[in-house]
Parts: C-alpha cells; sequence; structure tokens
C-alpha cells in the first residue's frame, strides 16, 4: 500500500510499537525502567501458593516491583496491620535504599506514629525510613508522586485516612503508577 501506517498491524507489531513509544518517552525523562536495574521484574513473599496466585497475567511470580500496590484495612482496628504488611512488602523490594512513609498528620495523631523499637522487630532498620507528615490528603499525595520520581528512593508509601480520601482519582493513582 501507498501508506503503510494504514495496514492493519498483529498483536506482536503493536507491542512492539508501545514499547519503542515507552522507550522513547524513559529516555526523555531520564527514569530508568525497573528491567534495565539488573533486578527480577517481581518479588516474592516466599510462599509458592502466593507467589502463583500473585502472578496473575504476568510471567513471574509474585508481587511486581516498580509499581503502584494499593492495601486497605477491612475496619478500623486492622489500619495497624495493614500498615504493617505495607511496611513489610516495602521492605521486600526496596533494594537497600530507604523507604518513603508519608501520612496525613492529623491521622498520625489520631492513629499513632511509626514506633522505631517497633520497626526493629519487624526486621526493619528506623533509619532507613525517612517519615513526612503532610497537612492534608493533596499534600501527601503530591509528596508521594516527588518521592517516586526520585531513584533515592527504594519504596513509597503513601497513608491516607478515609474511605474516599481528598484528592484520589484516577489522575492521582494514573501518576503514581
Amino acid at each position: 500500500p501507498a501508506n503503510p501506517a494504514a495496514v492493519p498491524k498483529t498483536g506482536s507489531q503493536k507491542a512492539a510499537t508501545l514499547k519503542a513509544r515507552l522507550a522513547r518517552i524513559l529516555t526523555a525523562s531520564a527514569i530508568k525502567p525497573a528491567d534495565q536495574d539488573n533486578l527480577p521484574s517481581h518479588f516474592t513473599l516466599g510462599v509458592d501458593r502466593i507467589d502463583a496466585a500473585l502472578r496473575g497475567n504476568a510471567r513471574a511470580d509474585g508481587l511486581p516491583r516498580a509499581a503502584l500496590h494499593e492495601l486497605h484495612a477491612a475496619s478500623k482496628e486492622d489500619r495497624t496491620s495493614t500498615a504493617a504488611m505495607a511496611l513489610l512488602l516495602a521492605q521486600r523490594c526496596r533494594n537497600d535504599l530507604p523507604i518513603l512513609w508519608i501520612s496525613e498528620s492529623g491521622e498520625a495523631r489520631r492513629q499513632g506514629r511509626l514506633y522505631p523499637p517497633g520497626l526493629a522487630e519487624l526486621g526493619i532498620d528506623p533509619d532507613r525510613i525517612i517519615h513526612v507528615d503532610a497537612p492534608n490528603s493533596i499534600a501527601a499525595l503530591r509528596a508521594a508522586a516527588d518521592g517516586m520520581r526520585s531513584a533515592a528512593m527504594g519504596a513509597v508509601i503513601v497513608e491516607l485516612a478515609g474511605k474516599k480520601p481528598r484528592g484520589l482519582d484516577l489522575t492521582a493513582t494514573r501518576r503514581l503508577s
């Protein structure tokens, strides 16, 4: 045909085109893709059955690195265990870089702050956590987006209060992912 772009592409051609486009975008932004840092694309939890269940459509067991993961407490009483799970997952994939923990200052006053001796009991070095008290959920999301852009952070945890925090929408989650 006179216009090669008018020819329908196969699935593999579309994937190759998208990968090339993503590579150009990442090169322009100076962000290094997760697969270029010589680390596995996924991290496992050490339980074969759980790791296989988390695989989804990926070819690797476990949770993807450099990806957005959301944890929600079933009730107010479960918030502490949910926070501990988030910290343990972050510890698992942080690659010896610090963890950035961002919370709303009002929520931290109500729920409590990170407790260094408790972190040490979980096997997490308190010196490897950078804690940010944001005045509200919008500021917390902005700080999280900035933290995600930094190559100096191994993981970013943002703790937001309520069932529907202000500012947490599809645009915000897209920016974080």
